[in-house]
């Protein structure tokens, strides 16, 4: 019906399924289609998709990673992105205050590498990452890897309280991020000073003598916009 995007990988086209339902359907690119390595780990990411499952995850009708040009067809939903997805949520489990902590953890990451914490393929690939595999964290500096590991636990009980994701802003990345933070050090008082003899009060409207009134010319219309 239409093409929906395209990636390095292949494109992704929305299509109507055998009953009439809307669907996003990715086709792989045919020179990746020709590498056997790259067609096995196609294979393993659509096993992987089909193993995951949520209340908030769109399902994966069929898909064919052994085609001359391999797909998979997921159901069509019209909304953002899973690039926030949070681990219990994509276990289909409840949200709370821990779910922003793992959401802050990945938005730190990215900030510091430029790459998502759980980049993939495709969205049913990324929600799999979300909920089984840690980002490398290899090249962030300690105090930075310490933090990021931690508020992307998988257990939302052992992810850091907002309090002491602050605490630890503060104390080992020197960053303060408490209330009124962001407004800086207060500007210092000036003393007041007598305005000079160049800069006296104008003075009042009546003693200025009055300009003769110019009589209005019409502009032609060539010159209707010049300065």
């Amino acid at each position: 019906m239409a093409r929906l995007g395209e990636g390095g990988m292949g494109q992704v086209f929305l299509a109507l399924s055998p009953g009439g339902q809307p669907a996003a359907v990715k086709v792989i690119r045919q020179e990746f289609a020709r590498d056997a390595e790259f067609g096995r780990r196609f294979a393993s990411e659509v096993g992987a998709v089909r193993r995951v499952r949520g209340a908030h995850l769109a399902p994966l009708p069929d898909a064919d990673p052994q085609a001359e040009r391999p797909w998979l067809a997921t159901t069509y939903v019209a909304g953002p992105t899973l690039r926030d997805l949070v681990a219990e949520q994509a276990a289909g489990r409840a949200v709370g205050p821990a779910s922003d902590v793992f959401a802050l953890g990945s938005t730190l990451y990215f900030l510091a590498t430029g790459r998502e914490a759980f980049a993939a393929e495709n969205e049913w690939a990324v929600a799999h990452r979300v909920v089984a595999d840690d980002p490398d964290v290899s090249a962030l500096p300690p105090p930075l890897r310490r933090l990021i590991t931690a508020c992307l636990h998988k257990d939302p009980d052992r992810r850091p309280a907002p309090a002491q994701v602050l605490t630890c802003c503060e104390d080992e990345l020197g960053v303060a991020l408490g209330p009124g933070a962001w407004m800086g050090s207060p500007v210092p008082a000036r003393r007041s000073r007598r305005a000079p003899a160049h800069c006296a009060p104008s003075p009042p409207i009546s003693s200025i003598p009055r300009v003769p009134a110019r009589r209005c010319v019409r502009r032609p219309p060539w010159c209707q916009w010049a300065a």
